[in-house]
């Protein structure tokens, strides 16, 4: 009975132990991703803003 316990308990920690890695994986894609859509949105960013300026010089 007490070996089956340990090996029950053991499963349980092995199941945490997969779940917090996978959800700090999880969560380093995300601020990965959100770095990226930064990035992306500052470089469109200054691009819309170069165009802005070569409109405004050829008024």
């Amino acid at each position: 009975m007490r070996a089956h316990q340990l090996e029950l308990e053991c499963i349980g920690l092995e199941k945490e132990m997969a779940t917090s890695v996978f959800q700090k994986q999880t969560t380093g894609l995300e601020r990965r991703r959100v770095q990226a859509s930064t990035e992306d949105l500052v470089k469109r960013l200054a691009q819309m803003n170069s165009k802005t300026m070569n409109l405004s010089e050829g008024d």
